[in-house]
């Protein structure tokens, strides 16, 4: 009987401990006999949190702590006590309690006990505080509809230059049936789009082109490639007329296909004009045209008139014509961000276009990796400084002593995407720093920095040189690092800072160091513990006969 006393009493002092000790808020009701809820108990960690006593609510109905709490809000937790009452199990539920003077929001645990007839006579309440989380999902939530709406507004906004496009735009379904035409489709052919809808482009074959061009262009469309091309038309009037297209296949997220894009152009009065030319010089054969390639014209577009814009811009900013008003000033600074933010990204999509299309040729030389890194640092001085941004700089001996055969523009690009990033994500105050190494793998032990990952190491094959930038900044959640260098990724942290950012500076970063057979990676402890990026370039002795150059595989 003493030993059944004892484990009883030491039961008791273990739920007490756990009662007092639990950093959970809890609460314990009686159940009366009348079915009524009177509180018999808070652990000091609900008194800590909520700023309720003992003393206030013990003995006390949820009517009862009526000012301490609104009527409504009695009501409701009594609804919730009889919810638990009639179910006779355990139940969870969210709530807002204004307590303290604030909102808190709790996920609270209902567990009813028992006694031997089976009434319920008490329920014990364990409630966990989650009003940070709420207020997460609330901020996450208000992001998510601002990025609704502005990807929204992109749509249309793409599809009014779709539809005031001066060229025929043509999208069909993955068997070529057409499902939208664009008004200028109909002004060139004749029809109108309710005669072409889920008819096939083939209705305005004009019949005098070999069958192998068609053959061509559909086999390279339906294996997913673009395709370029002229074709000889005929409208609904029976005039045939030339077009030059660019026909591009459309993927879902499993990489199927759903739909063709065609871009068209009326070279019409083109192909007329180069006839005459021929017959005037007695050509025995048209001279065949280089066509532009679809990116360099999609540059070439944009970027004419957003210079105009830019220039124009700082002209005005600068007050040559007139003094502005400051509000005059404001929409005007408005206008040249947008418009160099809109230029960066567009050479972004350009280059990350060439790297991944095989186009991108790197022109190699030996480099100082010491001037490259130091030139990078006049670049971000400035608005480091203005933040109250500390930078250091350490480099080994050897790479004082010898040259990198790298590509120097490219290289500096990269350096700069990155030095660029940890100024734009260390809040004022913080330190950046940069640091040079070189790294033998056959070294043994002292091959890799401290900090070097084992992943990293076993990627590292021939001896490099590694630039590591670390910083004091927002910092990277552990699911967003093996993302970070996709292309218009943005992780949380960085979806908070207002400095616009096309997406793109990291994919092109890591796609220069595979060009150059080396690598990039991102290191980080988690959010608000700051960065580290590294890149990793083979070490190319200034000797390039004694070195292997890497082969890039057409990348």
């Amino acid at each position: 009987m003493c030993d059944l006393d004892d484990k009883r009493e030491q039961q008791r002092q273990l739920l007490e401990s756990i009662y007092y000790g639990a950093s959970t808020a809890m609460f314990v009701i009686e159940v009366t006999e009348d079915g009524d809820f009177r509180y018999a108990g808070l652990n000091p960690a609900h008194t800590r949190i909520s700023g309720l006593s003992e003393a206030q609510v013990v003995g006390r109905t949820p009517e009862e702590l009526v000012p301490l709490i609104t009527p409504d809000i009695a009501a409701g937790l009594r609804a919730n006590y009889e919810r638990c009452l009639s179910a006779g199990t355990i139940i969870e539920y969210e709530e807002c309690l204004p307590l303290q003077g604030r909102e808190i929001w709790w996920l609270t645990r209902l567990n009813p006990l028992v006694d031997e007839s089976g009434s319920i006579y008490r329920i014990i309440g364990c409630s966990t505080d989650i009003t940070r989380q709420k207020k997460t999902e609330k901020e996450l939530a208000e992001h998510r509809g601002q990025l609704q709406k502005r990807t929204a507004d992109e749509v249309r906004k793409l599809l009014r230059a779709v539809e005031e496009s001066p060229a025929s735009v043509v999208i069909t379904d993955s068997h070529g049936n057409i499902e939208y035409v664009n008004p200028k489709f109909c002004t060139v052919t004749g029809y109108q789009a309710e005669e072409v809808l889920g008819q096939n482009p083939r209705i305005l074959k004009a019949g005098i082109q070999d069958g192998d061009l068609y053959q061509d262009m559909w086999l390279a469309i339906s294996s997913g490639r673009e395709w370029k091309g002229e074709f000889c038309n005929r409208k609904k009037n029976g005039e045939l007329y030339w077009e030059r297209a660019s026909i591009s296949p459309l993927q879902d997220p499993d990489g199927t296909i759903t739909h063709y894009v065609a871009v068209k152009e009326d070279i019409t009065e083109e192909k007329r004009m180069a006839q005459e030319l021929e017959r005037a010089m007695e050509m025995a054969q048209v001279a065949s045209r280089a066509k532009s390639d679809f990116l360099a014209s999609m540059s070439h577009e944009l970027r004419t008139p957003l210079n105009s814009i830019i220039g124009f811009s700082e002209v005005l900013r600068e007050q040559y014509f007139g003094p502005l008003n400051a509000k005059q000033l404001e929409y005007v600074e408005d206008v040249l961000s947008s418009g160099r933010h809109l230029l960066a990204l567009i050479n972004d999509i350009l280059d990350i276009a060439k790297i991944e299309s095989g186009k991108q040729v790197l022109q190699q030389e030996v480099v100082d990796i010491v001037n490259i890194v130091e030139t990078g640092m006049v670049m971000i001085r400035e608005k480091a400084a203005h933040h109250a941004i500390r930078i250091q700089t350490r480099f080994c001996k050897k790479c004082r002593e010898q040259g990198l055969y790298a590509d120097k523009r490219k290289l500096k690009q990269a350096l700069f995407n990155i030095l660029s990033n940890a100024v734009k994500f260390t809040p004022d105050g913080g330190s950046i720093e940069i640091a040079v190494d070189f790294v033998d793998p056959d070294a043994g032990d002292v091959a890799f920095p401290a900090w070097f990952s084992p992943d990293m190491a076993s990627a590292v094959t021939r001896p490099s040189i590694v630039i590591s930038v670390s910083d004091t900044g927002v910092g990277i959640a552990a699911e967003d690092l093996a993302h970070v260098f996709e292309p218009f990724y943005q992780t949380r942290e960085g979806a908070l800072v207002k400095t616009p950012s096309s997406g793109l500076g990291l994919p092109i970063t890591r796609e220069i160091m595979i060009l150059h057979g080396g690598n990039a990676w991102a290191m980080s402890d988690g959010p608000g513990r700051g960065s580290r990026f590294v890149l990793q370039l083979p070490f190319v002795p200034e000797d390039r006969q004694e070195c292997e150059c890497p082969d890039n595989g057409g990348q």
